[in-house]
């Protein structure tokens, strides 16, 4: 190795001063206390990708070969990540202080990023060693570097090799990387050694059927968030890719299919090699782009590309590009430690800084280590990383299963959409009609324990974490999704269909970007972001069964090779069913409910506790005005009578009859009640149901001698009131 270098040089004076100048002097306490010395090294566990194998070895590549897209992800101490566990926990309890408190990278850093010092000599290190320093993270949790194969195989003692794996040309190290024994515990991988990506997970085919936007706003209810005003306008959403984007293709979509003109941002990752357009990858980004935008269709898109896409998200968490990420490509869980420890830790910052991850679950039903298409499993039964993180949310596949009811028009609006309602769905599997492995991916997880928020109908008792959360349409030929792949919508409507859960996870992200929307709107967050949407997304699904639909019918089941301890008769995989199931998780969802319910959960134990006073007695059949009194009013909430057994909001008195004039009181306006069972709803500005109270009024004279009543708290106005009650409006113990 070159000699050593600590802490000197130009790169590593220059980091350090642009540390100083974005953030505080952080309190971290420096992990480096002794000389780096080149002679005394650790092993990093975890780096060779098992493709690179000796069978598929084309020997060393020249020591010029360049290696630009490297970088050091940095661990936090223990008592770093204990802190970091507890503020992932606070951020989304209700009851705490830290209630969606979200950090910026900056602050991220500061808490549990690396101290100025380590960062300054690692990089000083680095540069030594003939590295060019690319950047540092805002969070002081990676650093991007780059270099030639030559300086690698000296500075970490790896060879790089070529390798010709299912025809397609790769390089791989061949060995574990070192470090100085000074970086152990605070260098917690390297990622760049090799260029084998992750997947995309779609699919694409020519179908009888197709799905368009117009379809999908109707048959998952955002229309009804674009009518109150909630398209997205306002909010980012941060697409990931591993190619160029064809803009013009995204343009051609957006006009064919009627939505507003909304130009993508496409951002490279500064200092990440071009990958320019490739393949396969090219059709994953036009479709993920234009479909997370057909669902926020006037959201801001940012397309963030470079050659790897954890390279991508790390670098949109880093700069804090949007509140929602989606991604659609997958890595089996068990392919490569270095990539989980290099996940894990960006998916945690971005939970911390209030950011959704949303990702596909992967394409090969229950094994997602084997090859999409193949005819049948070799290996053995695996999920995907990202989705099998628990700060990721998984997105599963659905396919429309209409039976014999009516659910299209027998023409095409100007939009090309004929969807008429909701559409019954089944698990997505194309296995069949394919003849290989095309089904929603989804098991248990071999690597993440059971999260304590992931129980509900059916949540497996395994002891891990299971896959997907939810699912959408990822149907290849019931049905496929219309999308313009570079320039092949030009003249009309695009001939091949598109599917797989590369579709389902674009859609979900859009519909995340319009609940962000919702809840800022409505004054439920003071700024965009949800964090990790699992805990809420099974506390609603336990509570609140219309935000999604549930796929009872169907399976990922698929064929694979037979003797081995987990293929006995041939195939192997999971059925869908009531509640939650490893194939569509919680089901797909309503947006609009999902949108209007999401603060229900949030601020349950912080419903208005209301009594009342009447300024006046009310009399049957006569208007009478009066003052509620009480706590817990808000601004913009809405208070209803409603006969018993109604639903919240009933419309039966105009809001305007009774008015919120301060936190304690609201007014009652010439409010008109007929004999018999009533319920008063009342709902906060964020869609809340919040209080219901019952009581009666009987035509007999006397039964009302007193002008105060009790009123009956309740999460949600029901039917159950009469029987509950005596004629005063008591309720009886």
């Amino acid at each position: 190795m070159p000699e050593q270098r600590t802490f000197s040089g130009t790169m590593a004076a220059a980091v350090l001063a642009a540390i100083a100048a974005v953030s505080p002097l952080g309190a971290q306490t420096n992990r480096i206390t002794g000389p780096i010395d080149n002679s005394r090294t650790v092993t990093l566990p975890g780096h060779v990708n098992p493709n690179a194998r000796a069978e598929f070895d084309q020997g060393a590549v020249d020591d010029s070969f360049p290696l630009n897209s490297m970088a050091f992800a940095l661990k936090p101490s223990a008592a770093q990540q204990a802190d970091l566990d507890a503020l992932l926990a606070a951020q989304q309890d209700r009851a705490s202080p830290d209630f969606r408190n979200w950090l910026t990278p900056e602050q991220f850093g500061d808490r549990f990023g690396a101290s100025q010092s380590d960062v300054a000599q690692i990089t000083g290190w680095l540069e030594a060693q003939g590295f060019a320093i690319h950047r540092v993270a805002r969070s002081r949790n990676w650093i991007a570097f780059g270099g030639s194969a030559g300086l690698a195989r000296q500075a970490f003692g790896v060879e790089i090799h070529r390798y010709q794996v299912n025809g397609e040309p790769h390089i791989a190290n061949t060995g574990e990387p070192s470090l100085p024994a000074a970086f152990a515990g605070l260098v917690a991988a390297i990622r760049g050694l090799d260029d084998f990506r992750a997947r995309p997970a779609y699919t694409s085919a020519s179908g009888q059927h197709y799905l368009v936007p117009d379809d999908a706003q109707t048959i998952y209810n955002l229309k009804s968030l674009y009518n109150a005003g909630y398209d997205g306008t306002g909010q980012k959403l941060v697409v990931v890719g591993e190619s160029d984007l064809e803009v013009t293709a995204v343009q051609d979509f957006r006009v064919l299919f009627g939505l507003p003109t909304n130009n993508p941002q496409v951002v490279l990752v500064p200092g990440s090699s071009d990958p320019g357009v490739v393949g396969g990858w090219l059709v994953e980004a036009d479709l993920d782009v234009e479909w997370a935008g057909a669902m926020a269709r006037n959201a801001t898109l940012i397309y963030v590309y470079s050659d790897g896409d954890t390279e991508s998200v790390q670098y949109a968490v880093s700069e804090d590009l949007a509140p929602v990420i989606s991604s659609s490509y997958v890595l089996c869980e068990l392919a490569s430690q270095n990539a989980l420890v290099s996940m894990r830790g960006i998916a945690q910052q971005a939970n911390a800084e209030g950011i959704t991850w949303i990702a596909s679950s992967g394409d090969t039903g229950p094994f997602g280590c084997d090859i999409q298409g193949s005819a049948e499993a070799v290996k053995s039964p695996a999920v995907n990383l990202p989705a099998s993180m628990p700060e990721v949310t998984g997105v599963g596949g659905t396919s429309f299963n209409e039976g014999s009811g009516t659910y299209w028009s027998v023409t095409n609006n100007a939009a090309y959409g004929s969807a008429l309602s909701y559409i019954p769905e089944t698990s997505w599997n194309d296995t069949s009609a394919v003849g290989g492995l095309w089904a929603s991916g989804g098991g248990p997880s071999a690597l993440f324990s059971k999260p304590s928020w992931q129980a509900g109908t059916d949540v497996p008792s395994d002891g891990f974490r299971d896959v997907p959360d939810v699912a959408m349409p990822a149907g290849l030929y019931h049905d496929g999704a219309k999308a313009c792949i570079d320039y092949f919508c030009a003249n009309g409507v695009p001939a091949g269909d598109s599917g797989g859960t590369s579709l389902a996870a674009p859609m979900f992200a859009g519909i995340a970007v319009l609940i962000n929307q919702y809840q800022v709107a409505t004054g439920a967050a003071a700024k965009p972001g949800l964090g990790n949407m699992n805990p809420t997304l099974y506390a609603l699904a336990a509570k609140y069964g219309d935000a999604f639909h549930d796929i009872v019918s169907g399976n990922n089941i698929e064929p694979c090779g037979v003797n081995s301890a987990w293929c006995t008769t041939g195939s192997f995989g999971y059925q869908a069913g009531v509640g939650y199931d490893l194939v569509t998780g919680l089901g797909s969802v309503d947006a609009y409910n999902l949108a209007v319910e999401w603060n229900l959960v949030a601020t349950a134990s912080s419903a208005p506790v209301v009594t009342y006073s009447w300024t006046s007695m009310p009399r049957p059949s006569q208007p009478f005005s009066g003052t509620i009194t009480g706590t817990g009013f808000t601004s913009g909430m809405l208070i209803w009578f409603c006969s018993v057994g109604a639903t919240p909001g009933c419309g039966e008195l105009a809001a305007s009859q009774v008015t919120v004039t301060s936190s304690t009181s609201a007014t009652v306006t010439n409010v008109t009640l007929a004999a018999g069972w009533w319920q008063v709803s009342v709902q906060t500005a964020a869609g809340q149901s919040a209080l219901s109270a019952a009581f009666t009024y009987r035509r007999r004279r006397g039964s009302r001698r007193s002008q105060r009543r009790s009123w009956w708290e309740r999460g949600l106005c029901g039917a159950d009131g009469p029987a509950g009650f005596n004629d005063h409006g008591r309720r009886v113990t």
